[in-house]
């Protein structure tokens, strides 16, 4: 999946990703684990089958 794709999809779930820009930054890693948290996943700001 591509960075640009994740960000729209964490925004729409309610996470933060900063800019919508398709970079991965610190604000799209940092959403990225907000909602692994979130959802009781391993926390690696990587997504993966599982995110």
């Amino acid at each position: 999946m591509q960075t640009l794709q994740i960000q729209k999809a964490l925004k729409q779930k309610g996470f933060d990703p900063g800019p919508l820009d398709g970079v991965r930054g610190a604000s799209t890693v940092a959403a990225i684990m907000a909602y692994q948290r979130a959802n009781g996943l391993v926390v690696d700001g990587l997504v993966g089958p599982m995110t």
